[in-house]
């Protein structure tokens, strides 16, 4: 059940707070535990009272920087987050049925320098997903069947 974006918003910064302040402790000694779901974007993520949280911040791949290409520029992560949310409030500002297409809650939790994206957890499954991906981009749904 989706709850108030008021309600949502105090919730991430709650636990965003707790994911920052914790964001050098070694894993087993966090009360939020980092989660594996793939993909490089975003660093580390957390799922906590069903919001999915990432970090900003660029990551080394196999040829430089993600972001920043030839050096680590965490800045650049952060830029990219802010572009996802000005995304998703164009995609909600064109009228489209609510009963197909389900976005997610989303904000910002910036604290101490550091950035974290916070987003709803949807009821997404393969038999559900239109357009997107749902295994870190391996396949694309385009809207197709």
């Amino acid at each position: 059940e989706k709850i108030g974006d008021r309600d949502f918003v105090a919730l991430a910064a709650a636990y965003g707070t707790i994911i920052i302040r914790e964001r050098y402790l070694p894993a087993w000694k966090k009360s939020i535990k980092p989660v594996d779901v793939g993909g490089s974007a975003g660093g580390l993520k957390y799922i906590v009272g069903n919001i999915f949280f990432k970090f900003a911040t660029d990551v080394k791949i196999s040829h430089g920087w993600l972001y920043g290409k030839h050096e680590n520029d965490d800045g650049e992560a952060m830029k990219a987050m802010s572009n996802e949310i000005k995304s998703l409030n164009a995609i909600e500002s064109v009228e489209f049925d609510t009963e197909t297409f389900i976005l997610p809650q989303m904000c910002l939790v910036d604290m101490r320098g550091y950035r974290l994206c916070a987003m709803s957890l949807l009821p997404i499954t393969n038999d559900t997903l239109v357009y997107g991906s749902a295994d870190g981009g391996y396949t694309l749904y385009n809207g197709e069947g």
